[in-house]
């Protein structure tokens, strides 16, 4: 089986040439020296992980939120950043109108064949494609309707068209109406924390089943562009994701014409194989209900 994660999907529409150096299918390469987990982005989600676990929902929140500010706290989060982390524990109440039944949760679902309906993308020696994506929480409202919940942490909040037009969340819904067997979500809530001055917005954005099957469409054509071997690795700068890329130093050295080899050789190495995490908080090997199994502290 090919598994084709939300990420490798992203790296292709920016840049072929980061693709083909980091996606597992690929050359599967990463840096030598990954930097060890930690910051205000990775420790907000580890916390709300936490503040939306199913089994503690109907909690005592002087019971949960000591609880989430241990969560931040072991993932390494700064200082400052805790004074955004009270600031959403002051807002959420007021606007978290759902209840959360699942969080951190993975999507995995077989990527379509293009013009094919029904059919699924397979390897050139047969095997099954998949698509896979984490979403930070699956929620259900008073109406019984089923959100997806994407965080995010922000230097300003986004524009409503930039929200409306983001091609993770639709497919994202896609996936788990895909994964699930079930009616396509209402649309994706978005959930924005913004460091300075210290903020929270929620924006719901709908979605029309028509966007998603168009969404799930889109990504069968592109997975299969993946899997084309005559794709080109031609690289596409722009700093908006090069600043940000792991392949910076080699890409720089190929753009002037030299033979990255020995800074591939030495500062990357390949990649494990990607698996999912047995008991992982949000996984469904235990209950969601009042009193499920929490995550280990």
């Amino acid at each position: 089986m090919l598994t084709v994660t939300a990420d490798e999907r992203a790296w292709f529409a920016r840049c072929h040439r980061a693709w083909d150096l980091g996606a597992r299918a690929r050359q599967g390469l990463q840096p030598r020296a990954v930097p060890p987990p930690g910051g205000v982005g990775p420790a907000l989600l580890a916390a709300l992980a936490i503040h939306y676990f199913p089994g503690m929902w109907t909690w005592d929140r002087a019971v949960v939120d000591p609880l989430v500010r241990r969560a931040y706290d072991d993932a390494g989060g700064p200082a400052d950043g805790r004074r955004l982390l009270t600031e959403f524990q002051r807002w959420a109440p007021g606007v978290d109108r759902f209840t959360p039944v699942r969080v951190q949760y993975d999507l995995d679902a077989p990527v379509p064949r293009p013009g094919q309906p029904g059919a699924h993308l397979a390897t050139a020696t047969g095997a099954a494609v998949r698509y896979r994506q984490r979403v930070p929480l699956v929620a259900v409202d008073e109406d019984e309707r089923c959100w997806l919940v994407e965080h995010r942490v922000v230097d300003a909040f986004a524009a409503a068209d930039e929200l409306a037009l983001d091609e993770a969340g639709l497919a994202a819904c896609w996936a788990w109406t895909e994964s699930e067997l079930a009616p396509p979500p209402a649309g994706t809530q978005y959930t924005e924390l913004r460091l300075e001055p210290p903020g929270a917005r929620r924006t719901v954005v709908p979605r029309s089943a028509v966007a998603i099957a168009e969404a799930g469409a889109r990504l069968g054509r592109a997975v299969a562009a993946m899997l084309d071997p005559t794709v080109d690795v031609d690289p596409t700068p722009a700093w908006s994701h090069c600043r940000v890329c792991p392949f910076r130093i080699p890409c720089v050295a190929m753009q002037r014409g030299e033979d990255a080899g020995r800074l591939l050789a030495t500062g990357y190495e390949r990649r494990p194989p990607e698996e999912l995490e047995e008991g992982r908080l949000g996984g469904t090997s235990w209950g969601l209900g009042r009193g499920a199994r929490p995550p280990r502290w």
